[in-house]
């Protein structure tokens, strides 16, 4: 359970770190490379990742074995979704795609 809350506090962290970068830039309609964002695309939805890994390794139950890998699955399916939308509002995020790793 030890490791599990660790990466619970991990993953809680990313996302709030992301969080608080988008919203310090949210005025500028551009895209946020800054911060968090020069390291990784989609660093909210990776601290999403590591939270339900935690709590997989944290919590091992059948609910968690079933509902792991369907949030993983759909956290990955709307970053790659999100990042179509973005290329068709700002062309620029090409750039950033290939300069940046997708989530780690």
């Amino acid at each position: 359970m030890l490791y599990g809350s660790i990466l619970i506090i991990v993953g809680s962290m990313l996302i709030l770190i992301s969080w608080i970068t988008l919203y310090r830039n949210s005025k500028e309609n551009k895209i946020v490379n800054k911060g968090i964002y020069a390291y990784s695309r989609h660093p909210q939805y990776l601290g999403f990742i590591i939270l339900i890994v935690g709590w997989f390794y944290g919590w091992p139950t059948p609910l968690t074995l079933l509902f792991a890998p369907i949030l993983i699955y759909k956290y990955v399916k709307v970053s790659h979704k999100e990042e179509k939308e973005l290329i068709q509002k700002h062309p620029e995020y090409r750039q950033y795609k290939d300069q940046v790793p997708f989530m780690f």
